[in-house]
């Protein structure tokens, strides 16, 4: 990923594996030029914990459901946004450290969501590409 030496995956803690992404999901990421007609959900496990170095959720909610079930995953599981800022990084134009979680609602709300996390991605990034140096 642009140059930086790391693997990223995606897994979801409601997640039915193998379940293709929705419509509206597919939409909003076709608009940005992507295609993720071969994206398949992946339960987060045990193992993805154990494996992984940063664990960066969506909503504050989520890291809370993560740490519960897996106590071991502290010190290496934040929001997106949360992570950001303790690196010195603000989080954005939208207050609060959550990515609204668009299932269930329009395309709009997943055109806005795509947004947002295409936005702090670009950040995480930049902050990776300067620590590599």
């Amino acid at each position: 990923m642009r140059g930086l030496a790391i693997e990223v995956a995606s897994a979801g803690l409601d997640a039915v594996t193998g379940t293709k992404a929705s419509e509206k999901a597919l939409d909003a990421m076709r608009e940005k030029g992507l295609d993720l007609s071969g994206h398949r959900s992946t339960l987060l496990s045990a193992r993805h914990i154990e494996e992984s170095d940063l664990i960066l959720t969506m909503t504050r909610a989520h890291l809370q459901r993560i740490t519960g079930r897996w106590p071991n995953a502290r010190g290496k599981v934040f929001t997106l946004k949360g992570f950001l800022r303790e690196q010195g990084i603000p989080g954005g134009d939208r207050p609060g450290e959550d990515i609204l979680d668009p299932f269930g609602h329009s395309l709009n709300v997943y055109r806005e969501c795509a947004s947002e996390i295409e936005a702090q991605v670009e950040f995480l990034i930049g902050l990776l590409q300067q620590r590599e140096v």
